[in-house]
């Protein structure tokens, strides 16, 4: 890390425990106190001592991504195990959350005049408290705010007071995992962090008592005992620090103190002579779990409250193959893009569901509400705990393009037609849509202190509820974020609203298809993530249960019935995984329990032999007329609330070198009022591109031009199975349906149709700004947004003669989302969507600013205007370093600034405010990002008021201006004032000498 003196390691403070502790250990009752909430390990903590350089560089050598030492000679000490056995404290199964609710009496406990107290006098204080909650609350906000989550101010943080009032709980939450996130997290913010002068959160010491333990030399030893905080002293880091950091030797992991623990984590995460030995062990995950015991008896985390988190690190080994046999679940499970360590969490967990779906079967009521809205398979859900290894195998097994599960043999499983058959939810006619208007005391109902509610919160609130809309809407919200469409995080989502408010229409909606298409996109974005922390968002049980259906074994049977959700349990999964993968055979379509299910779907839509043989080409999810397949279910072709027509006649076909093409013949019409078949003068080109491209768009000009349409047949949003295509249930389809040969491949030859749009169709009706999802159409075809349609009195069409209520427009949604343009803005080459492009350009790094001197018209991007300035209008200009300070004569009144390194432009304005001088800064650009922190101070004469003569000024985000030269310096937020006394010592010239500082937020 080289010379740093300025950086800290910030507040974690071991030493200041023992003190505290000492005078626990003498009162009995507060000593047992301690026990029971589960951190008697403090109780027998040893004299410790933190080393500022030794810190340093151990957070030099901490790698974030991998969440590991890593020292030379390739060895790597992975931290987030090793936490338990180093300090000892609970690994529950109950997540440690921060900004929960308390009331205000308690957090003023916790605060001295308007701020949090000190953690350490909360510490000195607890002492002389008696009854055990409050005595608990105090000792878990002084040795959170000295030493296992210390902020940058040494006070306690409030934020933890919702999750350690509940002293009853205390023992039972993972505070081993909370304890290391929050150290990586503060490590990654102190090596992001761009200025100077900067403090590492979180308990670094762990760091050390780590490293000290690995240290490997002959005069150096360290006892054994578990937990290590009660054994490393500080005699030992002395003796560490008494040697070159670099020349002492380390031992492998394998030949640590900490070999055992380090070694049942590796067992939990490969698969070992083609048996799963998976103990469900998460150890990295911030979510409450369940708890398995390893061979050390150091409790793990084995499943999140909400999910579960597991590094995975595939064991290689030989891959065999049969027919209908399944290969081995132990290769990377995205091969292409293979690491050391990849830190995967999936949120869905059906194990959390029976204890809540028992609670509502037990009243009456809410159990005749779930009933009514279709969701009553939910009632009778069998216990089932998902196994990592097998999850993330199937996710490998899993092919986004064919949407099925693909084995050895040529077995393929389509999902998509099988979710029926595993949820037992509705799959109406009415498309689910996220993003719909709701109110904001809706919206606050799913909201806690500004962020979004725990999905586990809201289910468990929803047991008290009696209304059947509110209990309704809490209980779709909790099963959404916990089961059917969990999101990365343990939130409800919140978009979902404005779908799940509309209680009497829930069992009308295509929730079916909802839950398939957000789980396969979930997978999709995982397999394609580069990163090394990803998630699967998703029901990815679903997969699990239909893999466990498929198993063919003689002395393996699963019981008929559905929905399987119901039927299929944890001892089925955990037969499964006691054999290896490679004997079990899985069964064809034809031979399952879902072989009527199958035979009934769509043939058009089976993948057969690992082709698709699909023949849908549409642009849209649900849009045309209801449909019903031979198994009466039906399936959502049309909009919830209306359909849109589309005439258009194509001609024949034109090629190009890389493109099949039909001419558009007559005007396409999507939604709106009849218009000319010639297309307007501010026509736009839109590109609806193949797999893989990027959607583009040319900028509209004042000439008029040929307006264009690229419809792409891949159907970019994956219609729904068993659909018509809109083109088909535009009155006689056969004569406008376009023919596609089938190479010999069995990969259809993709084509392309082109059609006019003019700019008058993407804009709202209401107000004329440009449309935004979601689109609202009206029975005349007139198209509004949803905000101004909220606002229309009785939400009717005021342009159609006697009025008309307006209903959503999915394709419209479609075509809003995918129309891109490019910025008009010389330089940028940004493409966005249409509704975005008044927001973009008004922030456009690019956006034209005008020059500060009167009479000249000059405008030009900000770089521009600065070489403009220097060389016509001869400004002084000065280059900063950012985070660096620099001298500079203000002998004029306006100084430009250009940083090194992003290519910014400041202005330095100079003013005067009655006999005192004031100066600022303002910053040449159209938008607010990045920010910027300037510093300024100017040296002078020592003043009555001070002890030294020198004035120092901050302004935290510098103002932005595209006119710099209408910036009054009095008017701006703030300035720096140089008193008359100074200008007077400078003499005649008036000349103030400046030091600034510009640090890039």
């Amino acid at each position: 890390m080289g010379q740093v003196d300025l950086p800290s390691p910030g507040g974690c403070s071991p030493h200041l425990i023992l003190p505290i502790i000492k005078l626990i250990v003498e009162n009995d009752e507060q000593k047992g106190y301690v026990r029971e909430i589960g951190f008697e390990s403090f109780l027998s903590m040893g004299e410790l001592e933190m080393n500022k350089a030794l810190n340093l560089w151990l957070v030099d050598k901490f790698n974030c991504d991998s969440e590991a030492l890593e020292l030379e000679g390739g060895i790597s000490i992975p931290i987030r195990p090793l936490v338990k056995s180093v300090l000892g404290i609970p690994s529950g199964p109950i997540q440690v959350v921060e900004g929960l609710d308390v009331d205000d009496a308690l957090k003023d406990q916790y605060t001295v005049n308007t701020r949090a107290k000190y953690a350490k006098d909360v510490a000195n204080e607890m002492s002389s408290i008696t009854d055990k909650e409050p005595f608990c609350i105090a000792f878990m906000m002084a040795i959170l705010g000295i030493y296992l989550a210390p902020n940058t101010s040494l006070t306690v943080n409030r934020a933890f007071l919702g999750a350690v009032k509940q002293v009853d709980k205390l023992k039972e939450m993972d505070w081993c995992n909370f304890v290391a996130t929050y150290l990586f997290k503060g490590i990654k913010e102190f090596k992001e962090s761009n200025t100077t002068c900067v403090t590492i959160k979180g308990c670094v010491h762990i760091l050390s008592v780590i490293f000290i333990d690995f240290v490997k030399d002959a005069a150096f030893e360290v006892p054994v005992g578990f937990p290590r905080l009660g054994v490393v002293t500080k005699k030992h880091i002395k003796w560490v620090v008494s040697h070159p950091f670099t020349s002492l030797m380390v031992h492998r992991p394998e030949e640590s103190v900490y070999a055992a623990v380090l070694d049942s984590i590796a067992k939990d995460n490969i698969v070992k002579d083609g048996k799963c030995v998976d103990s469900e062990t998460n150890s990295l995950s911030d979510t409450p779990a369940t708890t398995d015991t390893n061979q050390n008896n150091n409790k793990h985390r084995v499943s999140g409250e909400l999910g579960t988190v597991m590094p995975v690190k595939p064991a290689p080994c030989e891959r065999k193959k049969g027919h209908n046999v399944m290969d081995t679940g132990n290769r990377p499970i995205r091969s292409a893009k293979s690491r050391t360590a990849e830190i995967i969490i999936y949120k869905c967990s059906p194990q959390l569901l029976p204890p809540i779906m028992k609670l509502i079967t037990e009243n009456v009521e809410q159990k005749g509400y779930v009933g009514e809205i279709g969701f009553g398979s939910f009632l009778s859900m069998a216990e089932f705990k998902m196994n990592r290894a097998l999850t993330l195998w199937l996710v490998d097994k899993f092919n986004c393009d064919t949407e099925a599960l693909e084995f050895e043999g040529g077995i393929s499983i389509p999902v998509r037609p099988l979710v029926k058959s595993v949820l037992g939810i509705p799959s109406g006619p009415i498309q689910v849509v996220e993003g719909l208007y709701i109110d904001n005391a809706l919206m606050d109902e799913y909201t806690c202190n500004g962020k979004v509610k725990n999905a586990w919160e809201v289910a468990n609130g929803m047991c008290s509820i009696t209304d059947k809309e509110l209990f309704c809407i809490a209980f779709m919200m909790g099963i959404l974020g916990i089961y059917l469409a969990p999101s990365t995080s343990v939130g409800v989502n919140r978009k979902l609203l404005g779908s799940v408010r509309q209680v009497d229409k829930l069992k009308e909606m295509d929730w079916c298809n909802f839950v398939a298409t957000y789980l396969f996109k979930g997978i999709k974005k995982f397999k394609k993530s580069k990163a090394t922390f990803v998630s699967i968002k998703g029901c990815v049980h679903i997969l699990s249960v239909i893999f466990i259906d498929f198993v063919k074994h003689a002395a393996f049977e699963v019981p008929v019935g559905f929905p399987r959700l119901g039927v299929v349990t944890t001892k089925h999964i955990k037969w499964v995984l006691s054999h290896p993968f490679t004997s079990l055979m899985v069964r064809r379509p034809e031979e399952s329990i879902y072989a009527a299910v199958l035979d009934n779907w769509p043939k058009d839509n089976i993948v057969e032999d690992g082709k698709c043989v699909t023949n849908t080409d549409t642009l849209s999810d649900t849009f045309g007329t209801t449909d019903s397949d031979q198994n009466k279910n039906r399936h959502p072709v049309s909009a919830e609330l209306g359909t849109l027509p589309i005439s258009a006649v194509l001609g024949p076909p034109v090629t190009s070198h890389n493109t099949t093409s039909w001419g558009i013949v007559e005007y396409v019409e999507v939604g709106t009022s009849p218009r000319s078949a010639a297309p307007g003068p501010f026509a736009e080109q839109i590109i609806f591109p193949t797999s893989g491209e990027q959607l583009q768009s040319s900028r509209p000009s004042s000439e008029p031009c040929s307006a264009q349409m690229h419809v792409s047949p891949d159907n970019p949003k994956e219609m729904n199975r068993g659909s018509t295509s809109p083109m088909e249930n535009a009155g006689d389809w056969s004569a406008k349906k376009a023919s596609v040969d089938q190479p010999s491949s069995g990969q259809a030859k993709r084509a392309r149709g082109v059609a006019a749009v003019d700019f008058n169709v993407l804009n709202c009706t209401v107000c004329s700004y440009p449309l935004n999802c979601p689109v609202f159409q009206c029975i005349g075809r007139h198209l509004a947004c949803g905000r101004c349609v909220a606002e229309l009195p009785g939400e009717q069409c005021q342009m159609c003669e006697h009025g008309s209520g307006f209903s959503l427009c999915p394709i419209m949604d479609d075509i809003v989302s995918s129309a891109m343009v490019e910025c008009s803005h010389d330089g940028c080459k940004s493409s966005v969507p249409y509704h975005e492009l008044d927001d973009h350009e008004s922030a456009c790094s690019h956006a034209p600013c005008y020059c500060t001197e009167a009479g000249c018209g000059f405008i030009g991007p900000p770089q521009v205007l600065l070489g403009h300035l220097a060389a016509l209008h001869s400004m002084p200009m000065h280059t900063v370093n950012y985070g660096k300070v620099h001298r500079l004569l203000a002998s004029k009144p306006r100084f430009l600034l250009h940083g090194q390194g992003d290519d910014s432009v400041f202005l330095l304005v100079v003013g005067a405010l009655g006999a005192a001088m004031v100066v600022s800064a303002v910053c040449i650009r159209a938008g607010a990002s990045p920010s910027y922190a300037v510093k300024l101070w100017v040296n002078g004469p020592a003043l009555p008021s001070r002890a030294a003569g020198r004035i120092k000024w901050k302004m935290e985000a510098v103002t932005s201006s595209t006119r710099p030269g209408e910036v009054v310096v009095e008017e701006l937020p703030s300035f720096l004032t140089v008193p008359p006394a100074y200008l007077g010592w400078l003499g005649a010239s008036k000349a103030v000498t400046l030091d600034i500082r510009i640090d890039r937020m």
